[in-house]
């Protein structure tokens, strides 16, 4: 009987054969075509959440303030028209961001010809976008040598 011995297979194959592809869904030319057609999956998960704050003072002095806070979040093929892997992490993209931003504003009126005003804003925005979960160390996976580590 034909068997391969164990010892025998890198980790890169044992590895990567977990991530079988789904079957072909069309025929096509080998190594020219793509063999499979069908809708990605796309799961997109968007916020945002607003607060404003108005206070008057006096008759001569308004305030305001607002908070912003929203993110978007998405993890889709990345790839248009490749195979959705079963995993979850090959041909897949995770897409996170995050904006904060702050707004203040002053209306002093010293008459009714005359108003000064102070507005300031300030805002923040952080991204990761990654393929593969995040967590897993590919190389160690793999078996593949680090020497950055």
């Amino acid at each position: 009987m034909n068997v391969i011995d164990p010892s025998r297979i890198s980790p890169l194959a044992s590895t990567s054969s977990a991530w079988f592809l789904s079957q072909p869904s069309r025929t096509a030319t080998p190594l020219l075509e793509n063999n499979w057609f069908g809708a990605g999956p796309d799961s997109t998960r968007d916020y945002t959440l607003t607060e404003r704050v108005d206070h008057r003072f006096r008759d001569h002095d308004q305030v305001y303030a607002r908070f912003t806070y929203g993110g978007h979040n998405r993890i889709w093929d990345a790839y248009n028209n490749t195979v959705p892997t079963l995993d979850k992490v090959a041909n897949w993209e995770h897409d996170n961001a995050v904006n904060t931003s702050v707004a203040v504003n002053w209306v002093h009126t010293f008459s009714p010809t005359l108003f000064s005003e102070f507005s300031s804003s300030l805002a923040h925005t952080w991204r990761d976008r990654f393929t593969g979960d995040g967590v897993t160390s590919y190389a160690d996976t793999l078996g593949l040598p680090n020497r950055l580590k």
